[in-house]
């Protein structure tokens, strides 16, 4: 078979700029991590491990920046208490309303340099409330420690406070002016007090009650600039040193006791510091009679005890959460990597997880018979034709004679598509014959006809008028596009969560579908069937799409973890899978028999037959809710015991790939790696002892020729993989695996810091 290592997709990662956890007051969940981007764009992480044998730091959900967006900072805010604040000495709460505070999710803030703080809608992924700052640009903000008043520092050079008590986002007043803009800022642990940093060098307290300035003092020379500021529980101020590190301190972090400090900038270093109280049986230093009793306080300090470096350009943010099962230290900047060290309170001596800087779900898709490959960047897509392969591969081994050299022509570029969006695109799709390309941002769905009668590509796009009905209501953009095998139909996953089937033809485009199950507890009163998992959960969007080589069957899976099963022929609800604890990573259906794959997050795969299932085991006792799908017979001898290389793999499985005419394979890829899973070979395995009364299973070596699984680890970051139509032969097919470098990604980055090394 034809391999093509396709590394001429120019896809550039953005950098990181804030990074910021959840309060942990929220009792249905531990916390989440938001991660803010260069181009705007909101990143919301689960740290926590859904299951035992899945990782944590998952990916659920990405607010897309716009085409003039740039976010500088972020915050939550939880509220735990009531407004106003109650009295400390009377703990009673005679309505529970303290408890129902806390069963609210918490709220995301950002804001940044077009001047305009929102506040983030979780579900529909759009601003719910946007007011002005009023001073400009703003560059830091801070939430008081009741989480009722939220300051940020503007270009204006002031300070200005807002209420978020109640659900509330209302400007309240400013502070005194003061020269130069504030670049960090921070509550005093009491709420009392507010600190800044500016560009004049100058860190002031203000008072957050009168809003004047109290004190003032300077750091450095004039040209200083306060990067970062922190103020700890026992009213020590903390700004920027360069004594521990060789350039700018960018970001800093504490602990919630207040004596570990954690600091990062230019010079790639992430630095700890304690506090440390010395005595008279500390060392020698201390000991003796020139050593008073009164000047030990002073000569308690803070000390660097250790330092890591893990990236290769300026460090930007650092974020912090303590306890198990967590425990860990996020840091980012401008090399685009989010870097985990687990845990954080045995830093130095910690694990680091590097985590790629492409999206979870795909950003390439492949045309079979165009034999094309189109990726979606922020504002633009960029399809290339293929050429023939250097490449040819063996699925049967997977050494060094896996590949073989050949000749090979290069790739072109086909055409490229730059629409007027209001967000970042969300989702792109392309045809099967390369005549339809479908993309979307969170308030529209634009659809081009590509016409090659004369040679050369023409993008036309289909107007208005050429819909019979209107896909989705105008404002409501899509979070995932696929398209039928054979062109005729194109399924749309809607920002509402609906999925819509739609015919596509010479002249119109026809609605003939939709499908709303995804919807929370709504009920499908076109189908007179309620939701399979009413009451379970409110609506969330369509993550996962996949459609059947003949056509027939559709398969649909939510953030939710809900997944259902569709008959397009009859265009009706077929069945659902069962709901697994850990995330679902993709959907696909096999090539020749009525099979879909599922990934899990914990990097397990399971095989479902589509047209088996079992009425018995419903997901709702009502008597028109429909079945579930079975397992296949392999996936029920093999699923439940995959091999521990494959679980432990620090990088999940992001897709699933089946050669065409390879009915007994598939290929299950991640960034770093493939694994090649041969359905016919079995293997025999040993008990390895009993975990809650139930026998444990392992393969006794991975790595032998009995194995039905074998890894491929040579290939660099993958950004997509599917096959292509063969260029030899009528019938053949061509594997394309589509691969970013790290090393083209850091060519363009900005220069990093140099240090002088001795000898160089």
């Amino acid at each position: 078979m034809e391999l093509h290592r396709c590394r001429f997709v120019d896809y550039m990662p953005s950098g990181i700029v804030a990074l910021a956890f959840s309060p942990q007051t929220y009792t249905p969940t531990f916390s989440y991590l938001a991660c803010v981007r260069e181009n705007g764009d909101i990143e919301i992480y689960n740290p926590r491990p859904p299951a035992a044998t899945s990782r944590g730091f998952f990916l659920e959900k990405s607010i897309p920046g716009g085409p003039s967006a740039s976010t500088e900072c972020i915050a939550w805010t939880h509220q735990t208490h009531l407004t106003p604040y109650p009295d400390p000495s009377d703990p009673t709460d005679p309505n529970g309303e303290e408890a129902r505070l806390a069963g609210v999710p918490p709220r995301l803030f950002s804001a940044g340099l077009d001047g305009l703080i929102n506040e983030w809608d979780m579900n529909t992924l759009r601003p719910k409330s946007t007011v002005e700052s009023n001073g400009g640009s703003v560059w830091c903000m801070a939430v008081n420690h009741i989480h009722t008043r939220l300051a940020v520092g503007c270009e204006d050079g002031c300070i200005r406070i807002f209420n978020v008590a109640d659900g509330s986002l209302v400007y309240l007043r400013s502070f005194w002016r003061q020269e130069g803009r504030i670049l960090s800022i921070a509550w005093d642990p009491t709420g009392r007090y507010i600190y800044s940093g500016s560009s004049d060098s100058s860190v002031r307290r203000f008072d957050s009650h009168s809003g004047l300035c109290i004190d003032r003092f300077t750091v450095g020379s004039t040209q200083t600039i306060v990067w970062t500021i922190a103020a700890l529980a026992d009213g020590t101020v903390l700004r920027q040193s360069q004594k521990a590190h060789a350039a700018d301190i960018l970001c800093m972090i504490s602990n919630a006791a207040g004596n570990v400090v954690f600091t990062a900038g230019v010079d790639r270093q992430i630095v700890q510091f304690k506090y440390t109280v010395l005595s008279h049986s500390t060392g020698p230093a201390l000991s003796g009679p020139s050593v008073k009793a009164s000047d030990l306080p002073h000569l308690n300090r803070w000390i660097m005890t250790a330092q890591k470096r893990y990236h290769s350009h300026d460090v930007r943010a650092l974020a912090l959460l303590e306890g198990r099962p967590v425990d860990s230290l996020v840091s980012g900047g401008v090399d685009t990597q989010l870097t985990i060290s687990q845990p954080a309170s045995e830093f130095p001596i910690v694990s680091h997880i590097r985590l790629p800087p492409f999206p979870l779900q795909p950003l390439v898709s492949v045309s079979r018979g165009a034999r094309a490959v189109m990726c979606r960047y922020p504002d633009r897509v960029k399809v290339w034709k293929v050429g023939t392969g250097n490449l040819c591969v063996d699925f049967r081994c997977t050494r060094c004679s896996m590949y073989q050299k050949k000749e090979s022509l290069l790739h072109r570029l086909w055409f490229e598509i730059a629409p007027t969006v209001a967000s970042h695109l969300t989702a792109s799709g392309i045809s099967d014959n390369g005549k339809w390309v479908a993309l979307a941002d969170l308030e529209s769905v634009k659809l081009f006809k590509i016409d090659t009668t004369s040679g050369k590509p023409r993008v036309r796009k289909v107007k208005p008028e050429g819909y019979a009905t209107p896909l989705l209501p105008e404002g409501v953009g899509a979070t995932t596009i696929l398209f039928t095998p054979n062109s005729g139909r194109m399924i749309v996953a809607g920002c509402d969560a609906t999925v819509v089937v739609a015919d596509l033809r010479e002249d119109s485009v026809d609605v003939v579908k939709r499908f709303r199950f995804h919807c929370g507890d709504e009920d499908n009163e076109d189908d007179g069937v309620k939701s399979a998992f009413r009451g379970r959960k409110r609506w969330e969007p369509v993550c996962t799409l996949a459609v059947s080589s003949d056509g027939q069957w559709l398969a649909s899976g939510d953030k939710a973890n809900r997944i259902y099963i569709y008959n397009l022929d009859a265009l009706k609800l077929h069945a659902t899978i069962p709901r697994y604890p850990t995330p679902h990573t993709s959907v696909a259906f096999h090539p020749v028999s009525p099979t879909l794959i599922v990934t899990l997050h914990s990097n397990e795969f399971f095989l479902f037959d589509v047209e088996t299932t079992d009425r018995s085991s419903v997901l709702s006792a009502s008597t028109d809710s429909v079945p579930q799908c079975r397992l296949t017979d392999w996936s029920r001898e093999y699923s439940h015991r995959l091999p521990r290389r494959l679980i432990s793999k620090t990088e999940l499985a992001r897709g699933v790939a089946i050669p065409p005419g390879r009915n007994d394979m598939l290929i299950l890829w991640a960034s770093s790696w493939m694994c090649i899973v041969d359905l016919k070979r079995r293997k025999t395995s040993r008990p390895r002892g009993k975990v809650n009364g139930f026998t444990v299973h392992r393969y006794e070596d991975e790595d032998d020729e009995d194995s039905p699984l074998k890894f491929v680890d040579r290939f660099a970051p993958i950004m997509g993989l599917g096959f292509i139509a063969g260029a030899d032969e009528e019938g053949s097919v061509s594997m394309v695996a589509v691969e970013r470098p790290v090393l083209e990604v850091v060519k363009k980055l900005p220069a990093s810091f140099y240090r002088h090394k001795y000898g160089t």
